[in-house]
């Protein structure tokens, strides 16, 4: 695992129907926090925010 020094907490941002990630990034401490829409095209996904608290 690599191991990033930063002054803010990791952020990602997941497609809301992506269950397999969003799984897969909770053991690592991950938490969803947040939520908006992403426009792609003419479309619209709605995603997840998660973020992890500095250990």
């Amino acid at each position: 695992m690599i191991t990033i020094r930063s002054p803010t907490p990791p952020r990602l941002e997941v497609w809301s129907e992506n269950y397999g990630v969003q799984r897969l990034y909770q053991p690592y401490g991950f938490a969803r926090v947040g939520d908006y829409y992403f426009t792609a095209g003419s479309t619209q996904d709605y995603e997840f925010i998660f973020r992890r608290d500095p250990r």
